[in-house]
């Protein structure tokens, strides 16, 4: 790990306004509602310009710091693999333990499935690798948290980002889904905290995505 990741996991630097910080929070609570609570054209399509909007707006925030948000190592590499690896373990034993507690629980589970009829597999798996995961990490993980660690403390800002990162899942109307997302903000955010190169998240998020959503279903 160079001796520059800090600084860009952890914030080195004090953002000049939380403005950022309040518009990326406000946008995703806006495109969230969006995707989720308004059932109207195609999810996948919703994702993708959200996806697109919200990224955009994060490296224009970034522009400064692009290089080092995106720079990498074998080892960045590998401590993707493995966040992917780990995360789909994580869930599909939590997913055996849901349905044992609640049984309930398991059509939470089959309804995060609902929308692979809205186009083909190929097309989601494109989406998914090329576009929604990047998007999501260069937001969440670039923006996001970055801001929320600058504005408090590493391990604060952290778990705000994972957070709001889970709450706008509410509009799914899906308590799994909302945790889900928490236990991946958790994770993904720790690994971007940790070296400050999004290769890595993106990486995992991508291959995470297609394993759950494409390979190896959990439904």
């Amino acid at each position: 790990m160079s001796d520059a990741a800090p600084s860009s996991a952890t914030g080195g630097q004090s953002p000049t306004s939380l403005w950022p910080l309040l518009t990326a929070v406000f946008l995703a609570v806006c495109f969230w509602g969006w995707i989720f609570g308004i059932d109207w054209w195609n999810f996948w399509w919703k994702m993708t310009i959200a996806g697109v909007c919200l990224s955009a707006l994060s490296l224009w925030v970034n522009r400064g710091e692009l290089r080092r948000e995106f720079r990498f190592s074998a080892h960045d590499i590998l401590l993707g693999l493995l966040s992917a690896v780990f995360l789909y373990l994580i869930f599909y034993l939590g997913g055996i333990v849901l349905r044992t507690i609640s049984p309930v629980s398991g059509d939470y589970i089959g309804a995060v499935y609902n929308t692979k009829a809205a186009l083909p597999t190929w097309a989601i798996t494109l989406l998914l690798i090329i576009i929604i995961a990047p998007a999501e990490e260069i937001f969440w993980r670039g923006l996001v948290q970055k801001y929320f660690i600058r504005a408090t403390c590493p391990n604060v800002g952290l778990v705000f980002g994972a957070a709001i990162y889970a709450l706008v899942h509410l509009w799914a109307g899906n308590p799994v889904l909302v945790l889900a997302a928490f236990v991946c903000g958790l994770v993904w955010g720790w690994q971007y905290r940790q070296n400050g190169s999004l290769v890595g998240v993106i990486l995992s998020h991508a291959i995470w995505d297609v394993a759950v959503f494409i390979v190896i279903p959990l439904a």
